[in-house]
């Protein structure tokens, strides 16, 4: 049955760890990457529209296939989620809590900001997108294992060349956009 009403997916890559009404702000949206994703289902008017909506509130659009939108969310939304989570986890192992605690400083902090987000809202994207989030884990998984390889070869060159090379990816990033601080 035709209800006159179409789909067309939306992702706008900015927010906070934060949620609700006391968590917005006005230019939220202002200089984002919204993620836009047609099929071969969608009309030109819904996409106009769609476009014009997240144009008009700032954002410029990147238009991909839902497929590749899911596969680069689990990378690039999903699983920094998934590893903040992980890394306060960590912590557990660590007895001396008041210690522990007080070593915490601005890098911790940083990497596990959005651990803070609301876990029930993740749960569903984490479930919804678990192939892609999989794949991710896998990957940094690995990624994990050769840093625990060259340090227990003590391997300084190897060392030295993977944290180069992380900086440089770093570098190279989209970074100049609202809410993406390099500091």
């Amino acid at each position: 049955e035709d209800t006159g009403v179409e789909f067309l997916g939306s992702h706008p890559m900015c927010g906070s760890e934060k949620s609700g009404y006391e968590a917005g702000r006005c230019d939220l949206y202002e200089g984002a990457v919204c993620a836009i994703t047609p099929t071969g289902l969608t009309s030109p008017e819904a996409f106009k529209k769609v476009s014009h909506l997240w144009t008009g509130v700032g954002c410029s659009l990147l238009e991909l296939d839902p497929v590749e939108h899911d596969r680069l969310a689990a990378r690039t939304s999903h699983l920094p989620r998934a590893v903040a989570a992980a890394l306060c986890h960590t912590l557990e192992y660590e007895m001396e809590a008041e210690k522990r605690d007080k070593m915490v400083a601005t890098g911790f902090l940083g990497m596990t900001r959005t651990a803070a987000s609301e876990e029930e809202m993740w749960t569903q994207i984490m479930g919804t997108n678990s192939e892609h989030l999989l794949d991710a884990i896998g990957d940094f998984q690995r990624t994990l294992s050769i840093l625990h390889e060259l340090l227990s070869k003590n391997d300084e060159k190897g060392l030295r060349e993977w944290l180069r090379s992380a900086a440089e990816i770093r570098a190279s990033l989209n970074n100049d956009r609202p809410g993406c601080e390099t500091g």
